[in-house]
């Protein structure tokens, strides 16, 4: 069997709701955590925003290698309008955005103490969010780097961030972590989806709000 790769993909547009939604196929890889020959295929879809400048989902799919032999560029093409629709919605409050969570592992830099975890996803903060206890238990270390927060007051406060690492499957970056009394353990923030997805890689600011 033929496994396509991304390059087989060409970036597609389609219009739903009076939204223009780009849609590019960002990987197709192997999947070995689990036992079937399977593969995953993460696809971005992009539009403008009134709210955000550029609304951006990355959804993904699992195609099994087993069993009858697979259309698998069919099965892609056809989910890729669905993708685009559900961003449509979003944007056009049709529908909210389905909240994302994740199974991630968080640890510190040289990776010593880590801590499997289910995150939510914010891309609307760039720093990851975790739960203050964990700062410690972790070792985490203090980085030169600050946010500001902006209290129910109004004022600003400023933050120390640490360093540490999120991986995600085979995405693994250093990334800054804000402590934060939370229910959830940890919030996936913007630098890493962005690092994930390819974009502004190598962004680093001494202050991020």
């Amino acid at each position: 069997m033929v496994i396509p790769s991304a390059h087989d993909f060409s970036s597609k547009s389609f219009r739903f709701f009076d939204v223009e939604v780009t849609s590019d196929v960002l990987s197709v890889e192997p999947i070995k955590e689990i036992k079937e020959d399977a593969i995953c295929i993460r696809v971005k879809n992009s539009c403008e925003s009134a709210s955000w400048g550029t609304r951006t989902t990355v959804n993904s799919m699992t195609i099994y290698l087993t069993g009858a032999v697979l259309d698998i560029v069919g099965q892609v093409e056809r989910t890729r309008p669905r993708f685009a629709e559900e961003l449509a919605k979003a944007e056009r409050k049709i529908s909210p955005a389905r909240p994302a969570h994740l199974l991630v592992k968080v640890s510190n830099c040289d990776g010593t103490k880590s801590i499997d975890c289910i995150a939510a996803v914010d891309v609307g903060t760039s720093p990851t969010r975790l739960q203050a206890d964990m700062i410690p238990s972790l070792q985490l270390e203090k980085s030169d780097r600050f946010f500001l927060e902006r209290l129910a007051s109004g004022q600003l406060q400023q933050m120390r961030l640490y360093s540490g690492k999120i991986t995600f499957g085979i995405h693994s970056f250093d990334v800054d972590m804000l402590p934060t009394k939370m229910n959830l353990p940890c919030v996936i923030g913007g630098q890493f989806i962005q690092r994930a997805v390819g974009e502004n890689y190598g962004l680093d600011r001494k202050s991020v709000v």
